[in-house]
């Protein structure tokens, strides 16, 4: 089984547990809960895009700034010919090492990375600094 599907079925062993537990709440609690399950599962996909490689290509990543609900995954696909990098942080700052980072993304293969916190994620290519994208996560 790959990582979605360990994480899928996590997340319905946990649903299952908060749904029970929600029996139990006052009835004020129940809306605040529902809302942060409706994105436990929420898979954004963002295309490296073909000719990244080239410095002189319009758009590196697809979309190149993308939001998404705290709880909720992002995976990067490289449609390019070339090996690439996610890497969070800033190409001036030299990437930030409690950040996530991909490692090589070889053409055709996927990088996904689970956003819990809310905030703005610079991220980049670090054999190309010149690719940038930005995730802005939103609380639940």
């Amino acid at each position: 089984m790959n990582i979605l599907t360990n994480l899928k079925m996590y997340s319905q062993g946990v649903s299952i547990a908060i749904a029970l537990t929600i029996l139990m709440l006052p009835p004020n609690y129940i809306v605040l809960v529902h809302a942060q399950l409706v994105y436990m599962d929420e898979v954004v996909e963002v295309k490296i895009s073909k000719g990244s490689s080239n410095i002189n290509n319009t758009q590196f990543y697809a979309p190149p700034e993308v939001q998404v609900a705290a709880g909720s995954s992002i995976k990067w696909t490289n449609d390019d010919n070339v090996i690439h990098t996610v890497t969070q942080g800033k190409p001036s700052e030299g990437g930030n090492s409690t950040g996530f980072n991909s490692g090589p993304i070889q053409p055709g293969s996927t990088f996904v990375h689970f956003f819990d916190e809310s905030g703005t994620v610079d991220y980049y290519c670090t054999i190309h600094p010149y690719m940038i994208g930005k995730v802005v996560v939103n609380p639940y």
